[in-house]
């Protein structure tokens, strides 16, 4: 049980980092936006052109998501442990399977 709690650390930290730095670059572009007094009509194209890229993002982090979790249960599964390199690379794997998979559907949606 401990062994999965050591891998999921480093995921969930790199997952906060990320979500962080999205909020704070969404926050500056909207600032830059409103401060330039720009037309109605670019303000608006830029914010629906970064809603249209929100909704990618997410399914791409779900599927991910989803990838992941599948690997951590099907390692969990298997009995394998922190220390076996095999876990790494199934974790890598369905990672790399979830990235394929959300471009996919992102093309199909």
């Amino acid at each position: 049980m401990y062994d999965i709690i050591a891998i999921l650390i480093p995921i969930v930290l790199a997952l906060c980092l990320l979500i962080a730095v999205r909020i704070l670059a969404d926050a500056g572009v909207r600032k830059r936006v409103t401060d330039t007094q720009s037309d109605a009509d670019v303000a608006r194209s830029i914010l629906e052109a970064g809603r249209d890229k929100r909704k990618q993002v997410r399914l791409t982090w779900g599927v991910m998501g989803i990838s992941v979790g599948l690997a951590l249960v099907l390692v969990g599964w298997i009995g394998l442990g922190v220390n076996n390199p095999v876990t790494y690379g199934v974790i890598s794997i369905m990672a790399g399977f979830g990235a394929l998979l959300s471009m996919w559907l992102g093309r199909r949606l």
